[in-house]
C-alpha cells in the first residue's frame, strides 16, 4: 500500500480540515452570542426588575429596525446598479 500522497492531495485535506474547523468557531461564536443576548435578558427582568412585556417590545423594535435597514440596503444595492447601467454607455 502506498501512503505517500502527493502535495495537492495533502493540500485538499488541509483545506477542507481548515473549512471544518473554521465552520465550528463560526458555530460557536453564533452560539456564545444568542447565550449572552439571553443572559442579558434574563438579569434585565430578574436582576433590575424590567418588565417582560417591554423587553419584548425592545425586541419588537430591533426587529423592525433591522428589516428596516435590509430594506434600504436593498434599495441603494438596486440605484447603484441602475446607475452604473444608466453611466456605463
Amino acid at each position: 500500500m502506498n501512503d505517500n500522497k502527493s502535495l495537492a492531495e495533502v493540500s485538499l485535506e488541509r483545506s477542507r480540515w481548515l473549512a471544518k474547523r473554521r465552520k465550528r468557531r463560526h458555530l460557536r461564536t453564533v452560539f456564545l452570542a444568542v447565550f449572552a443576548a439571553m443572559t442579558f435578558v434574563w438579569a434585565a427582568i430578574n436582576v433590575w426588575d424590567v418588565d417582560a412585556e417591554v423587553m419584548f417590545e425592545f425586541f419588537t423594535m430591533s426587529v423592525l429596525l433591522v428589516g428596516v435597514v435590509m430594506l434600504m440596503a436593498v434599495i441603494l444595492v438596486v440605484a447603484k446598479k441602475l446607475l452604473h447601467r444608466l453611466f456605463e454607455r
